[in-house]
């Protein structure tokens, strides 16, 4: 079985449009192209002011993603060092070191 690709509806191939489609089309195509340069150029406004809130709202987000980094590695800091962490860790390293120095014995 062939893998034929239909054609796209589009400006220059209407016939594979529907209906509706083709009506806007034949609406736009009444318009001059001042009207459809402004009409473009408010879309785009409206898309680079979205565009805009965005990465408005991604920077803040972003900007409390690393305070709260930046907290929790205080956090994580303060509790090491608070608990000898390190010192117990390494003491508990040296236990099991000995312990296979002996079952190897």
């Amino acid at each position: 079985e062939e893998n034929i690709a239909k054609p796209t509806c589009s400006v220059r191939n209407l016939d594979s449009c529907g209906d509706e489609v083709q009506k806007v089309i034949a609406d736009l195509q009444t318009k001059s192209r001042e009207e459809l340069e402004e009409a473009a150029a408010a879309v785009d406004a409206k898309l680079e002011a979205s565009q805009a809130e965005f990465d408005e709202g991604l920077e803040e987000i972003n900007d409390q993603y690393e305070k709260m980094v930046e907290s929790y590695n205080e956090k994580v800091d303060e509790i090491h060092e608070k608990s000898n962490y390190k010192w117990v860790k390494q003491i508990l390293s040296s236990f099991e070191d000995e312990e296979g120095a002996e079952d190897e014995l």
